[in-house]
Formats: C-alpha cells, sequence, structure tokens
C-alpha cells in the first residue's frame, strides 16, 4: 500500500523572475579578444558576466545587454521583459529573458500565486512564438557578431531551458518543504494543478536538489529548474546555461558523425566505382574531413572536462555536476566517443583499401615493365 502523496499547496511568490532560455549554435569558437573591440548597436552593452565565484569561468562566456524587449507569447499578447544575450566561447548563443515576478513585475507588481505561476511558467517555457522570437534575434545579431565568429555555422536545433527564481515567500518557506511539497514537482514536469505526482516521483526530484544553507534550494530538471534563495546573483543561471549549452554542442556533433558515418557508408559501397586515381582522390578528401572532424570532436571533448575545474567553489561545482547529469550530457558525449570510434574504425578500412588500390596498381605496373624489359631484351 502506497502512501498518498503531500497536499500542502505553496503560499504566493512576493518576489522572484522567471528566466526563459533559447540556445542555438552560431559558430565552432567565438574569439573573445575581437568580440570586444565590436562596436555595439545603440541601447546594448558587452559586458563580463557577473559571476562571483568561478574565477577563470568568467572568460567562457561574455553577456550583451539588450535592454527591455518586447515578448510574444502563443495567446497573443505581450510581455516586456529584459533580455540578455549569453555568447559561449565555444560557439554557442544563448536568448535570456528575465520575467519579473512579484516585487519584480514591471507592471502591477503583487503576489504571484503559485498556481498562476506555474500556469504562466509552463505556457512561456514551451511557447513558440519565444523560440521565433529568439531565433530571429540571432539572425539579426549575426551579421554584427561575425568578425567574432570563427566558421560560422547554421544548424536548425535548438534548445529550451526555464530557471524559476524565487526570492521571496508571503511567508516562511523551508527548502525541505518545498522538495516534498507536490506544487514543486507540477511545475518542475509542467503537469496541471489537478495532478497529483507519486510519492516515488517527489522523492526523485527531492534527490535532484542541492541546498547549501537551511535557506536556499537548487532542483534542476531536464528542462526546468527552480532556485529559492536571497541572493539574486548570477551565478546558477549561469551554471544551467553552461551545461545546457555543453548539450546543444554534443547533440551538433553527434549529428555530425552520424552524417559522416553514413557518407562514409556510401564511399565504402562505391569505392570499386570509377578510376584509381579517382577513387584514390575521394579517399583522401573523406579523409582529411574525418581527421578534422575527429580534432574538432576531441578538442571539444577536452574543453567540456576542463569546465568542471573552472568551477573552484565546491558547493557550485556541485550544482554544474547535477545540471550535466538531469541534462544528459554524459549520454550526448557517450553517444559522440561512441560514433568518433566507429568512424576511426571505418576510416582505418577506407585507407587501408585506398593504399591496397595502390598497391595492386603499382604491381601491375611493375610486371608490365618487366615484360617490356624482357621484350625489348628479345627484340634485339
Amino acid at each position: 500500500m502506497t502512501t498518498a502523496s503531500p497536499t500542502h499547496s505553496l503560499p504566493c511568490v512576493t518576489d522572484g523572475e522567471l528566466l526563459l532560455y533559447r540556445l542555438f549554435e552560431i559558430a565552432d569558437d567565438i574569439d573573445v579578444v575581437a568580440l570586444r573591440c565590436l562596436k555595439m548597436p545603440h541601447a546594448t552593452r558587452l559586458r563580463p558576466n557577473r559571476i562571483s565565484v568561478f574565477g577563470s569561468l568568467r572568460e567562457v562566456l561574455l553577456v550583451i545587454d539588450l535592454g527591455e524587449c518586447q515578448l510574444p507569447v502563443d495567446d497573443g499578447s505581450i510581455i516586456s521583459a529584459p533580455a540578455e544575450l549569453i555568447l559561449f566561447t565555444f560557439g554557442v548563443a544563448a536568448v535570456c529573458w528575465r520575467v519579473g515576478l512579484g516585487n519584480q513585475a514591471s507592471a502591477s507588481p503583487s503576489p504571484v500565486p503559485w498556481a498562476d505561476l506555474a500556469g504562466q511558467a509552463t505556457a512561456l517555457s514551451r511557447s513558440a512564438a519565444i523560440t521565433d522570437t529568439a531565433a530571429e534575434l540571432i539572425r539579426t545579431w549575426r551579421p554584427i557578431l561575425n568578425p567574432a565568429l570563427v566558421r560560422p555555422i547554421e544548424w536548425p536545433a535548438h534548445e529550451s531551458y526555464m530557471l524559476v527564481r524565487i526570492f521571496a515567500f508571503e511567508r516562511e518557506v523551508t527548502p525541505d518543504e518545498m522538495r516534498v511539497s507536490p506544487d514543486l514537482a507540477r511545475l518542475l514536469l509542467g503537469e496541471p494543478q489537478h495532478w497529483r505526482p507519486a510519492n516515488t516521483m517527489i522523492q526523485r526530484i527531492a534527490q535532484s536538489s542541492i541546498s547549501y544553507s537551511d535557506a536556499d534550494l537548487v532542483v534542476v530538471e531536464w528542462d526546468a529548474a527552480i532556485e529559492l534563495t536571497n541572493d539574486p546573483g548570477e551565478d546558477v543561471p549561469h551554471l544551467l546555461a553552461m551545461s545546457l549549452a555543453l548539450a546543444l554542442e554534443f547533440q551538433r556533433f553527434d549529428s555530425i558523425l552520424e552524417q559522416e558515418l553514413n557518407d562514409l557508408y556510401n564511399h565504402g559501397a562505391n569505392l570499386a566505382a570509377g578510376t584509381l586515381w579517382g577513387r584514390t582522390r575521394r579517399s583522401r578528401r573523406a579523409l582529411s574531413r574525418i581527421h578534422r572532424l575527429q580534432i574538432d570532436v576531441a578538442n571539444f571533448v577536452d574543453r567540456s572536462e576542463n569546465a568542471l575545474k573552472l568551477v573552484e567553489d565546491i558547493h557550485y561545482a556541485r550544482i554544474y555536476k547535477l545540471a550535466i547529469e538531469r541534462m544528459h550530457v554524459a549520454t550526448w558525449r557517450a553517444a559522440v566517443e561512441r560514433r568518433q570510434k566507429v568512424i576511426g574504425e571505418f576510416s582505418i578500412m577506407v585507407h587501408e583499401a585506398a593504399q591496397t588500390g595502390i598497391a595492386h596498381a603499382l604491381e601491375f605496373i611493375i610486371m608490365l615493365l618487366i615484360m617490356w624489359e624482357i621484350i625489348a631484351a628479345f627484340l634485339h
């Protein structure tokens, strides 16, 4: 017999913000020095991140404040919210809107009932209109950022994420109370108010939480997170964005490697077609492309490993590791490394086949020369 899940509700939120992320691939790398030299459009500014404890991680991302922006929603309404463009040096750009809650709201600040917050968060997180607006922003900024982009790319996929930051409730709420609240589970999973989570689900979500004191809490799920804090800094938001950017980058490499594997398979199937020198040229081009891709993948894997070393605070390092786990970064990385290994083995086979063809051709030429020498000697 299972015990019914807790039924107590969380109170109104009097101060907080809702962060909406849309992430896109824009280049293989971003030149930070060139980026700092760019002339920013009017009413925008490039600034370093306000990360407080990460040391070298400050060099991994920069932020462009876009000011107050109009944010269209699927129901036709428009929200005015500050926006920023977060640029990661490994070529990912994240558009982030900060929608105020309670005292942070730009219009009619008032306490927000939890049910209203959950409904608004779910609608905004899944909004196709917001995704389209973010994609248009990226297209607008590409020409401006182009001098700082190393090998610009356009990849159709994107990632979405939502972070709910709560600075104050109408009454005091402890992290332990939030962990076991069905309201928390509903918000993170995007479920309606009438849905009652099982105890096992509440326990699993509680296992995805981290607290440093008796007044703060971070809970991370695969497409949403919540932070209870009285310090509205940028540490947790940028850590989550960094984790999601790594997941997006590994997805891109997985897609590229999959396409390369298909091309190699077709190349191997057609290896006997055409002339010997034509086959050799095709093999060399394929191998050159593979070697470049292998170097790019190995370089990014190394940089992703070093990212954790840049997080110098043990508490934030734990949050970063939790985000990496919940966003399945390790799963995507394992898939990339498996494809990389298969492509490496396949490329060796293609190289050996090409070399064998050349060797056979050389043997045939040598035999012709020997026969020519014999015939020439006989004729003389």
